[in-house]
């Protein structure tokens, strides 16, 4: 995705890592997991965790914004799209565009939703307020989500020296305009809570934060 902010062209897609940078947290949390009948990685970028969440799960659905799925670049180890590499690799795997997800809706099928590193490359209200929406939507009753987001990182006194913006700070690199949103775990409870999520657990683990939450089973009257 790119977002203009403040006439700067901010190329999120360059955020995404190779499956090679995994925390070793995260895939741990994820093969623990128990199975699940339907699987979204939103945000799948590179496609980072997408052997452990094929692993957990009878179907998966993998979102990014159209540009991210559709560009040719380095896809765990091959030149390709994330588009072009998911349908001979996952048999039962589909993707899906953010812009997609928008237009059309995803509405209550998921039982388990991956958000791995994303809320910290949106550095737009509405766009991130949209894509907690889709998440909340596409979650069954019952169904859970994961945010996932490292609060400091190595290059971390590099990006305050950027301007602020919204959670964190707009850094100039040598590959143009980026965003870093500094999410902490309270940050992200915040941001949820108010649209309907259920807390399951809070954690950290070194510097990366996990939020798990639950959309409520509706009750009728």
């Amino acid at each position: 995705m790119r977002y203009l902010i403040e006439g700067e062209i901010i190329r999120s897609e360059n955020a995404a890592k190779s499956y090679k940078q995994k925390s070793k947290f995260v895939s741990s949390y994820l093969r623990a997991r128990p199975s699940s009948n339907r699987v979204m990685d939103f945000g799948c970028g590179k496609l980072r965790y997408s052997d452990e969440i094929v692993s957990i799960s009878e179907q998966v659905v993998f979102l990014d914004s159209d540009l991210q799925l559709s560009r040719n670049q380095m896809v765990r180890g091959v030149s390709t799209s994330v588009a072009e590499y998911v349908s001979p690799h996952y048999a039962h795997a589909q993707i899906l565009s953010f812009e997609s997800a928008v237009a059309q809706g995803v509405h209550g099928c998921f039982d388990f939703i991956n958000c791995s590193n994303v809320l910290s490359a949106i550095p737009c209200v509405d766009y991130l307020e949209s894509a907690l929406c889709i998440i909340y939507s596409a979650l069954q009753g019952g169904g859970e989500a994961l945010f996932v987001n490292q609060f400091r990182c190595s290059s971390f006194s590099k990006f305050e020296s950027g301007r602020r913006h919204m959670y964190g700070y707009i850094y100039k690199g040598r590959l143009g305009y980026t965003y870093y949103g500094v999410m902490t775990n309270d940050v992200v409870v915040n941001l949820l809570v108010p649209l309907g999520f259920e807390v399951v657990n809070v954690w950290s683990e070194e510097d990366v934060g996990f939020v798990l939450v639950r959309r409520p089973h509706t009750v009728i009257a």
